[in-house]
């Protein structure tokens, strides 16, 4: 056998107690070192994860960007497509605006020129009737006049003798009431034609006369009244027809001076606002 080394003393007892007690030190930092060890590795786990998570969403809403920023192209693409098409519908529509116009200008002029003409057509007839009636007017003119000089003369002498006869009524009344005998109308007179005659009964003479005469007046005084009412109903009606004669024409040239009421359609050409780029 080799012989141990001076140096290799055996060990005291109480040097081997801390050398145990030393390894069990080291024996517990050793077990707690590796649990610091597994939390760490869980916690690098739970990093990562939430890298992942992030980048995912990151992703997500890249692709969502580039989704809309596409739409957004093709939106303006549409956009100017529909733009361009406005241009030429306003164009047809201005077109077809302007023809429209002219058709309905055209019909409102042949309107107005029929209108014009049935104008010119009814104040032409209106001026003729104006016209005969007027002359038929002035030449009865004349023959009226002398009618109602004569219905006058005639009416002059017929209150004349009315007032006459009227008045001898009242004288006879008088008499009789003074006492004097005064024949009834009609009564004759049976003294001879010289002898003198009372009072009453020269006043009843008087009355039948005045009578007599009223009576042979009345029938010249009623034709005379006849007659002048006739020709003054007929120039009556004559001026009535020249007021509805003047009226009508008024109304027809009033007509065809009035300007039509029909106008062109009017069509909206407004271009819409620019849609945001």
């Amino acid at each position: 056998k080799r012989p141990a080394a001076a140096g290799a003393l055996k060990r005291p007892a109480a040097a081997g107690a801390a050398e145990g007690e030393a390894e069990e030190e080291g024996e517990e930092r050793a077990a707690s070192g590796g649990a610091a060890g597994a939390n760490s590795a869980v916690e690098a786990r739970a990093a990562v994860r939430e890298v992942q998570k992030c980048r995912r969403e990151i992703d997500k809403l890249t692709a969502e960007r580039e989704k809309f920023q596409q739409k957004m192209k093709e939106n303006k693409s549409a956009t100017n497509a529909a733009e361009k098409r406005l241009e030429e519908l306003q164009a047809v529509a201005r077109k077809k605006s302007a023809s429209l116009g002219k058709q309905k200008a055209a019909k409102m002029r042949k309107i107005m020129e029929g209108k014009a003409t049935r104008a010119r057509s009814g104040g032409e007839k209106a001026a003729q009737v104006l016209k005969a009636a007027s002359k038929r007017l002035k030449q009865m003119k004349d023959g009226l006049s002398s009618v109602k000089s004569k219905a006058e003369d005639a009416e002059s002498v017929f209150k004349r003798a009315q007032r006459t006869y009227d008045e001898a009524k009242k004288r006879c009344a008088e008499l009789k009431k003074q006492g004097e005998e005064v024949p009834d109308e009609g009564e004759k007179d049976i003294s001879a034609a010289g002898a003198w005659k009372p009072p009453g009964v020269r006043a009843a003479k008087d009355r039948d006369a005045a009578k007599a005469a009223l009576a042979k007046v009345k029938p010249v005084h009623e034709k005379a009244q006849e007659a002048l009412q006739a020709k003054e109903k007929v120039a009556g009606a004559i001026k009535e027809k020249m007021s509805a004669a003047k009226q009508r024409k008024q109304e027809l040239e009033e007509n065809a001076a009035a300007p039509g009421k029909g106008h062109a359609a009017k069509v909206s050409l407004k271009r819409p606002a620019a849609s945001a780029k």
